[in-house]
């Protein structure tokens, strides 16, 4: 998730100590980071898809900032929920999920 951003660089591994990449199942937070203006953020959370289009968004759900999510890092800005959802990893540039560290 979002290795390219160093404050995101240990997202990319998994609590279980292996990248997330490796089809496992991990936990992410949705994270609004530098998304916001002023004091607000523009939007209330993640938009959910049905597949890695997005226009194939799922209007019935949103991820909110700060919820937290299962799903796979598939290595290519998308995080596979495992229910045949999707979530993109970053927006306008900024990552929007960040791994959860379990204790």
């Amino acid at each position: 998730i979002c290795a390219d951003d160093s404050l995101f660089a240990s997202a990319r591994y998994s609590s279980r100590g292996g990248n997330s990449v490796d089809g496992q199942p991990d936990v992410f937070t949705a994270f609004a980071g530098d998304l916001f203006i002023g004091d607000q953020i523009p939007i209330p959370g993640l938009s959910v898809y049905r597949s890695k289009h997005f226009q194939d968004v799922d209007v019935s759900r949103v991820v909110a900032w700060g919820e937290v999510v299962l799903g796979v890092d598939e290595g290519d800005g998308w995080l596979n929920m495992q229910n045949g959802q999707y979530l993109t990893t970053m927006i306008s540039g900024v990552c929007v999920l960040r791994h959860k560290e379990v204790d």
